[in-house]
């Protein structure tokens, strides 16, 4: 059976990463990320670094400013 031993390692695989596999566990990897809501078109989005913010407002309101689209956010 040569496909056994690939499940059993994808199976423990599971088990060492932190809050386990499935939805659940990556909810508790993320750790809750805060999210952020685009003020233009309301898509919440994680707001762990600029980047992922900038990722959104280059896809879809590059024509704006990017203080438009999100006016909470402060650059550290």
């Amino acid at each position: 059976m040569p496909g056994v031993k690939a499940n059993t390692q994808k199976k423990g695989a599971e088990k060492e990463r932190p809050g386990g596999g499935g939805a659940e566990g990556m909810k508790a990897r993320l750790g809750g990320a805060p999210k952020m809501k685009c003020a233009i078109c309301m898509t919440e989005v994680n707001a762990n670094s600029k980047a992922q913010l900038t990722q959104h407002f280059d896809a879809k309101h590059s024509k704006m400013e990017f203080s438009k689209c999100w006016p909470d956010w402060k650059d550290e």
